[in-house]
């Protein structure tokens, strides 16, 4: 570590900012998807708690609408919105056998 007198916050890299991903294929009970929403800023206080795929309302599922999953570019630790962590590297659980249960 080299220090250079007035620049102590100099960094050998820099920290990917974290973005937002909508759920994927996520749609309200009418079809609606994320994008719907986006249309009119009023769609998510008026109809965002109305619950479409997997039982996730648009307030959860969407961006637009504060939802959707914070993700970051260096496979570390994401927040959902669903209150789960996502610890990067993908699906490291489930079942293989390709029985889907």
């Amino acid at each position: 570590l080299i220090y250079i007198q007035g620049r102590d916050n100099l960094s050998c890299g820099s920290t990917p900012e974290p973005t937002c991903q909508d759920k994927p294929q996520w749609k309200d009970i009418a079809g609606d998807g994320c994008s719907w929403y986006g249309q009119n800023d009023s769609r998510c206080e008026q109809l965002g708690n109305t619950s479409g795929t997997n039982g996730f309302t648009a307030n959860e599922a969407c961006c637009v609408c504060e939802g959707g999953d914070i993700t970051n570019d260096n496979g570390g630790n994401n927040n959902n919105s669903d209150g789960n962590t996502n610890n990067g590297g993908g699906n490291s659980g489930g079942n293989s056998n390709g029985s889907g249960s």
